[in-house]
């Protein structure tokens, strides 16, 4: 996916980082495929890049970043369609292993109103929800009150069909109430 000075600079930073860039990938140690494809550490080195006898490159300070890292950020980041489009090719999406997608910690999912937990809110239609909270117990209803008035505009525009669990573009920061699994 890097192009050609991108693939060029990172075969550099990689051989100077003590990496034999001659060997065939399927000949290298696991633990070091590993390392080249996901390490998080991005270590800064300088380079002293050999091209061309007759062209002098003059030494660099290069940064490696991990292939995960590297499609990561450009999906994120990229504005490129094209570019975005071929980070996807390497990306899946499947559910979290211990959210189950529900993209909460369990101290969230813990917490319950009217006997559902707040992703089992979120997925309801918005009619539905605002009927669940105006239902709810003296002790909730402080919390509850301020989310029923905000859905009231919108159940007037015809729009209590839509949930809040709806997706949405990627953000740039991360949420710090989201599920917190990482792959090892």
């Amino acid at each position: 996916m890097a192009g050609a000075w991108q693939g060029k600079n990172l075969r550099d930073i990689l051989d100077t980082l003590g990496h034999d860039v001659d060997v065939p990938w399927r000949e290298l140690p696991a633990d070091e495929r590993k390392w080249i494809l996901f390490t998080d550490e991005q270590p800064v080195v300088t380079v002293h890049p050999v091209r061309d006898a007759d062209r002098i490159q003059r030494p660099y300070q290069g940064t490696y970043m991990s292939a995960h890292r590297y499609v990561m950020k450009t999906f994120a980041d990229t504005k490129s369609p094209t570019l975005r489009a071929k980070a996807e090719r390497f990306l899946t999406s499947t559910p979290c292993p211990l959210c189950g997608g529900r993209r909460l910690r369990a101290e969230s999912l813990a917490v319950t109103i009217a006997g559902r937990t707040i992703a089992d809110l979120a997925a309801l239609p918005l009619a539905e929800l605002a009927g669940t909270l105006t239902g709810t117990s003296e002790a909730a209803r402080v919390l509850t009150e301020d989310l029923t008035s905000r859905i009231a505009p919108i159940l007037e525009l015809g729009l209590g069909y839509l949930s809040l669990d709806r997706a949405t573009p990627p953000s740039r920061q991360a949420n710090s109430n989201a599920c917190a699994w990482q792959p090892s």
